[in-house]
C-alpha cells in the first residue's frame, strides 16, 4: 500500500519547533545549576536538593505525558494540538523557575520546584507531540530518517544561535534590570516566547499530515489506546527497553558536560567569557554533524552510526581530560565530541520510530503516540542522575562559589566534565551494542507486512 510522499515544505519545516525548543531548554541546561549556586545563592545542599527533586518529578511526568497524549483528542489533531497548548504555559512558569522569592530559603526553593514542575509537564507534552510527528507523518523509513535529520539540524541551529546570544543577553538583562536574578527571569520569558513562535510554525505546516488519521478533527473519533495496552507497548517491546536503558547514559553524559561547562571555564580555564566562543564553535560543528547524520545513517545503518559516534565521543573525552586544560586544546577535542553527538540525535529518533513498527508488527496495535513519548524517559533519567552526580562531583572537588581554585578542585572539575561522561558513554555502547537486535532490513520487512494487513 503506497502512501503519499511528503512535500519538501513539510520535510524541511516540520522540525522547526525544535529550533525554538533548543533555545528554550538550553537556558536551564547550561545555566540553571549555576543560577542556583552563584546568583540565587542557594546553599550547595539546597541547590543539589532542588536539582535532584525536580529531576525525579521530571521523570514522573513521562508516563503522565504519554497517557495524556493517548487519551486526549483535540480538534487540531491528537498530536499537533499540544504544540499550541504546552508552550504558552511554559513561558511564565519558566520565569518563576529562575527566581528567588522571599527571605526563606525553603519557601524560595518550593516556588522554584513548583514552577519547574508546571513548566516541565507542558514542555514534555509539546516535545513528545513533536517527536511523535516523525512517526505519524510517514511510513517510509527514508522519509522518517529525513524528518529526524531535519529535527537534528534545527536542534543544532538552535544551539548555535543560543551560544551566540544567551550569555551576552543574560548579562545585558542583568545590567538593564539592575538585578541578576531578575535578569535571568526576563531572559527565561523571552526564550519562552521564541519557543512558542517556533512550535506554531510546526503546528501550521503539519496540518493534514498523518498516516494514522490523527492530524485533524477526525482524531476526535479515533479509538483511544487502553492504559493496559500502553503498559504492554513498553514492557513487551524489548528493543524499546534496550534503547531507553542505553540512551539514558548517553543523555547523562551530555547533560553532565553541559552543566559542568560553567564550572570548567571558571575553575579549570579561569576564563568564563571564553565560554561564548566555545559554545559558538562547537555548536557550528554540531550543525555540520547533524547535516551528516542522514547520509551516514543511510550508508552505515542507524545502529552502527549510533554506536560508532558514541565510541568516538568517548575517546575524545578521555583525551580531553589529559590535554584539555588549556582553552584551544579543550575546544579542539570538544569539536570532535559535538560533531558526533549530533549524529546520534537523528539516529535515536529514527530508531525509536522503528520500535513503533516493531510493536505494531508484533501486536497489531498502533501505539505510536505513547511509544514516541518514551523518548522523554532517557532524558529524564539522565537528568536525575546528572543532578546527583553534579552535586556529588562539585562537593568532591571542593567547589565553592568565588573560592580560589586549588589543584584538587581543577582535577575534580576536569573529571566531572570529561572522565565521568566517557564512562557513561561506555555503558551506552555496551547496552545498545549487545541488546538492540533490530536491523533496517527487519524494519522494512515488518513495515511491508503491516501495510499488507491493513490493505486486507
Amino acid at each position: 500500500m503506497e502512501t503519499k510522499k511528503l512535500s519538501r515544505k513539510v520535510l524541511n519545516l516540520s522540525g522547526f519547533g525544535d529550533f525554538g525548543f533548543t533555545l528554550f531548554v538550553n537556558v536551564e541546561l547550561y545555566y540553571w545549576s549555576a543560577f542556583l549556586t552563584d546568583y540565587a545563592k542557594f546553599s550547595l545542599g539546597t541547590a543539589t536538593f532542588i536539582l535532584t527533586l525536580t529531576s525525579v518529578i521530571d521523570c514522573i511526568w513521562v508516563p503522565v505525558t504519554g497517557w495524556l497524549i493517548e487519551k486526549c483528542n483535540f480538534k487540531w489533531g491528537k498530536y499537533r494540538s499540544w504544540l499550541v497548548i504546552g508552550p504558552p504555559v511554559m513561558i511564565f512558569a519558566y520565569a518563576l523557575q529562575f527566581s528567588r522569592i522571599g527571605s526563606s530559603e525553603a519557601l524560595a526553593a518550593g516556588i522554584v520546584i513548583a514552577a519547574f514542575s508546571i513548566k516541565t509537564l507542558a514542555q514534555d507534552l509539546a516535545y513528545s507531540a513533536s517527536v511523535t510527528l516523525v512517526s505519524d507523518m510517514s511510513n517510509s523509513q527514508k522519509e522518517r530518517l529525513t524528518l529526524a535529520s531535519r529535527r537534528g539540524q534545527y536542534l543544532s541551529m538552535g544551539n548555535i544561535v543560543f551560544s551566540v546570544i544567551a550569555l551576552p543577553l543574560i548579562t545585558l538583562l542583568m545590567k538593564v534590570t539592575g538585578n541578576e536574578i531578575l535578569g535571568y527571569s526576563v531572559a527565561a520569558i523571552l526564550f519562552g516566547i521564541m519557543n512558542f513562535l517556533c512550535y506554531f510554525v510546526t503546528f501550521t505546516v503539519t496540518k493534514g499530515q498523518s498516516v494514522s488519521g490523527s492530524s485533524g478533527t477526525e482524531s476526535v473519533k479515533k479509538e483511544k489506546l487502553p492504559t493496559a495496552e500502553m503498559v504492554k507497548a513498553v514492557f513487551k517491546n524489548p528493543p524499546l527497553l534496550v534503547l531507553v536503558a542505553a540512551d539514558s547514559f548517553r543523555y547523562l553524559a551530555n547533560f553532565l558536560m553541559a552543566a559542568a561547562g560553567f564550572y570548567y571555564f571558571v575553575v579549570v580555564l579561569n576564563n568564563l567569557p571564553a565560554m561564548t566562543a566555545y559554545l559558538v564553535i562547537t555548536r557550528v560543528v554540531g550543525f555540520i554533524g547533524a547535516s551528516f547524520a542522514n547520509p551516514v545513517a543511510q550508508k552505515l545503518g542507524k545502529k552502527p552510526a549510533y554506536l560508532i559516534s558514541n565510541l568516538i565521543m568517548m575517546g575524545a573525552l578521555v583525551l580531553c581530560f589529559f590535554f584539555g586544560r588549556n582553552l584551544w586544546g579543550f575546544i579542539a577535542l570538544q569539536i570532535v565530541v559535538n560533531f558526533f553527538m549530533q549524529i546520534t540525535m537523528p539516529c535515536l529518533t529514527a530508531i525509536l520510530a522503528d520500535t513503533v513498527i516493531y510493536y505494531e508488527w508484533k501486536s497489531g496495535v498502533d501505539a505510536r503516540g505513547f511509544i514516541m513519548s518514551m523518548l522523554n524517559v532517557p532524558i529524564k533519567v539522565g537528568a536525575i542522575l546528572r543532578s546527583v552526580i553534579l552535586g556529588a562531583g562539585l562537593a568532591a572537588a571542593g567547589y565553592a562559589a568565588n573560592a580560589a581554585a586549588t589543584p584538587h578542585m581543577v582535577t575534580g572539575i576536569s573529571a566531572l566534565m570529561n572522565l565521568y561522561p566517557a564512562v557513561f558513554l561506555v555503558i551506552t555502547i555496551v547496552i545498545f551494542g549487545i541488546g538492540y537486535r533490530l536491523s533496517d532490513k527487519k524494519i522494512a520487512d515488518m513495515t511491508e507486512e503491516i501495510q499488507r494487513r491493513k490493505a486486507v
